[in-house]
């Protein structure tokens, strides 16, 4: 678990509460897919380290987002985001204004204020026309349009029609 010092620098702890990973980055997010996402402490950008502290995927990234289905959402230098695979290798092209994690397949993303949602090779599956939108469960995802939140199935069709 990621764990602070006095010094604001972070690393981990084991369950016992025991130091794993010594303190040393800037923010430090939970182990996903045995990756977890930090920040290094020298220009302030966003890597990935394994489960022993070892950066696997240097930090170059503005932002980034946790590893779910193999991939993780990233801003690049353009302030746009991709997606990267396990070994830093761009997945998905850089082109939306944020993206969330993959669920089920699909992941939100935003282009111009709007959310929709794409596969994993980066094909737009339901067009963005959201205000917001969630990650899928069990089939479902919960969305917001015009203030009126509502559930759409994989394919963008509305379970439960937005309404107030």
């Amino acid at each position: 678990w990621p764990s602070a010092t006095l010094s604001g620098r972070w690393g981990y702890i084991d369950r016992t509460g025991k130091t794993v990973i010594e303190p040393q980055f800037l923010s430090a997010d939970n182990f996903s897919e045995e990756l977890a996402r930090v920040m290094d402490r020298g220009k302030g950008k966003w890597g990935f380290i394994d489960m022993t502290g070892k950066i696997v995927i240097h930090p170059i990234f503005l932002g980034a987002g946790t590893f779910s289905e193999g991939l993780a959402p990233v801003s690049v230098a353009n302030a746009k985001c991709g997606y990267i695979d396990t070994n830093g290798t761009i997945a998905i092209q850089a082109r939306f204004d944020w993206g969330e994690s993959f669920s089920e397949g699909l992941a939100a993303v935003r282009i111009s204020n709007k959310w929709g949602y794409i596969g994993k090779t980066g094909e737009e599956v339901i067009t963005p026309q959201f205000d917001e939108a969630s990650r899928f469960s069990q089939g479902i995802a919960r969305v917001w349009i015009d203030g009126k939140l509502g559930y759409i199935d994989k394919t963008g069709k509305y379970v439960w029609k937005p309404t107030k």
